[in-house]
């Protein structure tokens, strides 16, 4: 995978001021996000790649053109601005459609801020990632992802004075999730449980995967870290949802897993899903796709499509969360 390690320079003089951001006009009421495990749960395989950040120390019409990141590769030195890095990030998650439709600009534009503030959260953290941004649109299309990272140009969502850690995924189940009633903690207050009733029209928002008994016994095994259970035994597995309908945790017994280990295990889109056994399969049910955190893409799209600007479609998703510029 390409590896994307992002430090600040040390000759990065904005930490010297105890208020490192400056307000940019719109406050956002209802705002937010998490960090999901992720920063990517949306890595891609590629080679091995490090990037460090720096400040460039000159000035440029675009915030984001002030810092550059170098990618030190096995080939060699590749080096992108901040807003080339965006730029492709940003072709990477939400890319054309096959059909040939594209997100609207306002949804882009909120994406373009979630991506700066996941960049800038790991200058912050001095954080790794995993993710592969050679990927480059047609002309036509780029021109597009441009114009929604620079519109919003130095643009990122904090809480309380701290950039936070974005998460964003596909399409909701028809609600997003609380970090709060999921983890048992009050580190993400900023994300709360959001209606998303237009997500229940996206084309993959429900799908169907099969999967033969032996099969399952074994990924459910490994997963679950158990073994010479009997199939029988298999049907006293249990599955423990949280308020939006996605599954926490998995148990079998005195074994457990997460909801997500088990999803990734057996290919499903999402972990809201039902299991359902039959004489020689189990058939999963699944609502959604991604982790079911921060902003759904799908239904950022149709509120924009509906009208919405970039900061009225974040503030939909992020709970007590700001929107600011980076020095």
């Amino acid at each position: 995978m390409n590896l994307f390690k992002i430090v600040q320079n040390r000759t990065n003089k904005r930490k010297q001021n105890d208020n490192p951001y400056q307000d940019v006009g719109a406050v956002l009421l209802f705002v937010f996000l998490l960090p999901y495990v992720i920063s990517c749960l949306w890595g891609h395989i590629g080679e091995e790649t490090e990037v460090l950040m720096v400040n460039m120390q000159k000035e440029t019409k675009y915030l984001d053109d002030q810092y550059e990141i170098i990618l030190s590769e096995e080939w060699g030195m590749r080096t992108l601005t901040m807003e080339e890095y965006l730029t492709q990030k940003l072709a990477l998650v939400m890319p054309q459609a096959e059909n040939g439709t594209l997100y609207e600009q306002e949804a882009l534009k909120a994406q373009a801020i979630l991506l700066r503030t996941e960049l800038w959260t790991m200058i912050e953290d001095d954080e790794t990632i995993y993710c592969n941004i050679t990927q480059k649109a047609d002309t036509k299309i780029q021109e597009e992802y441009e114009t929604a990272v620079h519109e919003t140009d130095g643009i990122i969502l904090t809480y309380q004075g701290e950039p936070m850690k974005a998460a964003y995924f596909a399409v909701s189940n028809g609600q997003t999730r609380d970090a709060g009633q999921v983890w048992g903690s009050d580190s993400y207050p900023y994300l709360k449980k959001v209606e998303c009733k237009q997500d229940i029209l996206a084309k993959d928002y429900q799908s169907r995967v099969e999967v033969e008994k032996e099969k399952f016994y074994h990924l459910a095994g490994e997963i679950l870290e158990i073994e010479g259970v009997e199939g029988g035994d298999w049907q006293e597995l249990e599955f423990i949802y949280d308020e939006s309908g996605y599954v926490t945790k998995v148990v079998l017994k005195e074994a457990s897993c997460s909801g997500e280990a088990f999803r990734y295990a057996f290919g499903l889109n999402s972990a809201c899903f039902e299991m359902e056994w039959e004489d020689s399969k189990v058939i999963f049910q699944v609502k959604g796709v991604g982790h079911g955190f921060g902003m759904s893409q799908y239904g950022a799209n149709q509120r924009a499509l509906s009208g919405e600007n970039f900061a009225e479609i974040l503030e939909n998703y992020f709970f007590q969360a700001e929107l600011v510029k980076i020095e």
